[in-house]
């Protein structure tokens, strides 16, 4: 279904915690309504709002079993948590003894666009996300927090059936990084938005 809603206008909001107030209701193009809210709404089997928590073993060149990439930490659903209002939080932690834990949230088999005639081709989605970054230098060495939606299969088939990467924020520099991978640009080569690099 991913290649189908290419024509998909993501929405991240990059900033500070602290400086803004998030505004209410949706926030992209004239007439969005809001008819999916995945934070509040309860969707069977999930564990926060239309998300699954799931648990991951690093993923190492010795591991080449998991579907994720070549990433050192464990993936811990204790690693999320959600607040009254809906708001997900995912702690990256590195431990004493040198073990990395964090957390994956997935929507695969839980919702998609697919079940809605009305927005299964065409639709708007609008994350709001506090990714952490450092702007004054330095960075966060190994840190890639995502959000991301793949096509069919949950990224089996890759790159055939399509990925949107929503928002990435690479080792903590503070530029928000969106792209779209398909058969013909995937890997280090994937198809960017004109202002973005």
């Amino acid at each position: 279904m991913l290649l189908q809603l290419l024509a998909l206008l993501p929405y991240a909001l990059c900033i500070p915690r602290a400086a803004v107030k998030a505004p209410n209701g949706p926030q992209g193009p004239a007439g969005a309504v809001l008819k999916y809210d995945l934070l509040q709404n309860n969707y069977p089997g999930a564990t926060y709002g239309a998300f699954l928590a799931t648990y991951a073993d690093p993923c190492l060149n010795s591991n080449m079993s998991c579907n994720h990439n070549n990433e050192m930490q464990t993936y811990l659903p204790d690693s999320a948590s959600q607040a009254a209002n809906g708001e997900i939080t995912i702690k990256a932690e590195r431990h004493s003894d040198g073990w990395i834990t964090s957390a994956r949230l997935e929507s695969y088999q839980l919702w998609t666009t697919a079940q809605d005639p009305s927005i299964k081709n065409r639709g708007y989605l609008e994350v709001r996300a506090t990714l952490p970054a450092k702007v004054n230098g330095g960075d966060f060495t190994g840190s890639w927090p995502a959000i991301w939606m793949l096509g069919n299969g949950n990224g089996a088939g890759w790159p055939a059936h399509g990925e949107i990467d929503i928002v990435e924020m690479v080792n903590g520099n503070p530029k928000c990084v969106m792209s779209t991978h398909s058969s013909s640009h995937h890997g280090g080569n994937p198809q960017h938005p004109p202002a973005n690099p």
